[in-house]
């Protein structure tokens, strides 16, 4: 929510329109892909003056051009992002609802037994890829799942999620899937 406040703020005041994907039907802003992966995909010219619209484009930019991409004003993006937060807030709720023993949902990953993370494995169809995931009411695929090896287990909290991947080259590999954990606790990545 942190980052999608901040890209809003820095839209409204600079001006600039906010990109959305088609998430199962519904349009949910992209707040940020991890930024190594500009170098390959969309190099910034030179000499970069600070422009956030142009930096923002790049940075979409990166998702590949199988992702369509539609433009909103800023003070549009609350209403695309409430149902897909409503959603996602179900299952996280559920999930705590469900597991009362857990009082947490902040404290780190552990073996603990009142651990709110949840054991996720992720396989994708390309070997080497570094594992980023996002929750899908503001795509922000910056945090890394895992290292570049596949499958790969690791700890997720509940919610609803997408993944991507990065390559050894910068090349961002986004997946179209929606995983829900729980009950999803795998996802097959197609990329």
């Amino acid at each position: 929510m942190e980052e999608l406040n901040s890209l809003l703020w820095s839209a409204t005041n600079a001006g600039f329109m906010i990109a959305c994907v088609d998430n199962a039907g519904d349009m949910v802003p992209v707040v940020g892909v991890p930024t190594n992966t500009l170098l390959d995909r969309a190099p910034l010219p030179s000499p970069v003056p600070f422009d956030p619209e142009n930096l923002y484009r790049h940075l979409v930019g990166a998702m590949g051009t199988d992702v369509s991409v539609q433009w909103f004003e800023p003070a549009d993006i609350s209403a695309k992002v409430l149902a897909p937060l409503t959603e996602f807030l179900t299952v996280r709720f559920q999930w705590i609802a469900d597991n009362p023993t857990i009082r947490s949902l902040g404290s780190a990953a552990s073996v603990q037994a009142n651990n709110p993370y949840l054991r996720f494995t992720v396989h994708s169809q390309t070997s080497g890829l570094r594992i980023h995931y996002s929750k899908t009411f503001a795509l922000n695929f910056n945090p890394v799942f895992g290292a570049p090896t596949t499958p790969k287990s690791g700890w997720i909290l509940p919610g609803i999620h997408k993944f991507a991947g990065v390559d050894r080259n910068g090349k961002f590999h986004y997946d179209n899937g929606t995983f829900t954990t729980p009950p999803d606790f795998t996802a097959n990545l197609t990329i």
